[in-house]
């Protein structure tokens, strides 16, 4: 039995309930999304499927499994727009004008590893006519709890964060669903699983933000870099919670030496960082916050 939809009337997301589906390459694919379904050579590597029993909205729902795959673990993951170049998670959003509160929707998930996790990622972005790229200014990064499993539907709640220095409503949005905790330089674990449904932007006044499953106080320093790969240009640091004053976000080669070092706004979840002019290689992405340095995470720029 359906859990039904919200109160409220949302901003609509674009399939968000995953009720419509096509083929990609013989694939299933969900209308508007995008997953690696099409890197699959076997029905049986496909990582994502259209699940239409028990669903929490509507009449069926998308879940994501990490599958062993050719020579690697393809990670489970949806996109919410165009994945250009798979290989640099170089992709292209859909129309999106508004700025919403909160996205609500439903999640469960079975994580068995003590790092692995699902995630998920909203990315608004607005053209830059002076510099000719995309600015991210607005959305949030939220990991969920590894090492723990939701059996049944739980409703979550997670409040948007807006760049300070923008008024200006985005041009697009990106939303990224994942069965697995999405860096580079880390293979994720297989059979990870998580399924979503009922996706929806929320206009009304943030509220308690919900985010099943999390243990108190966990997580709390958590960071991820987006994109990863990056062809020479900007990336986004994103904070899984609120920055505190001062914190510092450090650019590094591997040798530890620091190449750059900026100071992220109080209160904001996302940080721009250049890599414009560096040379190709791998580098690291250093945090620091209340006198103490989170893991570093690394970077590849192509």
């Amino acid at each position: 039995m359906a859990l039904g939809a919200y109160a409220q009337t949302p901003a609509a997301i674009p399939n968000g309930s995953f009720e419509n589906w096509g083929t990609v390459g013989g694939h299933p694919q969900p209308n508007s999304w995008t997953t690696l379904n099409s890197l699959a050579t076997t029905p049986a590597q496909e990582v994502a499927k259209q699940k239409t029993t028990g669903a929490a909205d509507g009449s069926s729902y998308i879940e994501l499994t990490s599958k062993s795959a050719l020579g690697t673990v393809l990670p489970g993951v949806a996109i919410l727009g165009t994945l250009v170049n798979p290989l640099t998670y170089n992709i292209k959003g859909v129309p999106y004008t508004n700025r919403p509160v909160s996205l609500k929707g439903f999640v469960k998930y079975a994580s068995t590893d003590t790092f692995d996790s699902p995630e998920l990622h909203v990315y608004f972005t607005k053209w830059n006519t002076t510099s000719s790229k995309r600015d991210t200014i607005g959305g949030r990064y939220v990991f969920f709890q590894p090492d723990t499993s939701i059996a049944n539907w739980a409703a979550f709640t997670i409040n948007m964060a807006w760049a300070p220095s923008v008024s200006a409503n985005p041009d697009s949005v990106i939303i990224i669903l994942s069965s697995n905790f999405l860096d580079p330089a880390v293979t994720p674990i297989a059979n990870q699983i998580s399924a979503w449904d009922g996706l929806a932007f929320s206009n009304i006044g943030a509220g308690i933000e919900v985010i099943p499953g999390r243990k108190s106080n966990s997580l709390a320093t958590a960071f991820g870099v987006y994109p990863n790969p990056v062809a020479n240009g900007n990336v986004t640091v994103g904070f899984e919670k609120p920055a505190v004053a001062g914190t510092l976000v450090s650019l590094m080669d591997m040798n530890g030496r620091v190449l750059s070092q900026s100071k992220v706004a109080a209160g904001s979840f996302n940080h721009s960082l250049n890599t414009q002019g560096l040379a190709a290689g791998t580098y690291l992405v250093r945090v620091e916050a209340n006198g103490q340095t989170t893991t570093s995470k690394k970077l590849i720029v192509k």
